[in-house]
């Protein structure tokens, strides 16, 4: 999974994208990135440009706080299929 994780890094960031964060759980990928007015097709294009395309399931693009804060983040999330 870290090959997932410094593709889908590199993607983003080659975007101007700031990553926050990227965790993987058992398959479930996180992107957090600083940006929260985005356009969630673009980076849902991200991630299937970053990954195979086929082995994702279930992307959701949400805004949330981060760590309780008033800071806001915006949040991608998936289920990597290997």
């Amino acid at each position: 999974m870290s090959e997932i994780k410094d593709a889908l890094q590199e993607a983003f960031e080659d975007e101007e994208y700031e990553v926050k964060e990227i965790g993987v759980n058992r398959g479930n990928i996180r992107i957090g990135l600083a940006e929260v007015d985005t356009d969630p097709d673009e980076l849902i294009d991200i991630v299937e440009s970053a990954v195979d395309e086929e082995n994702i399931l279930g992307i959701v693009v949400d805004t949330e706080s981060r760590d309780g804060s008033d800071e806001l983040v915006t949040v991608i999330s998936f289920r990597y299929r290997e």
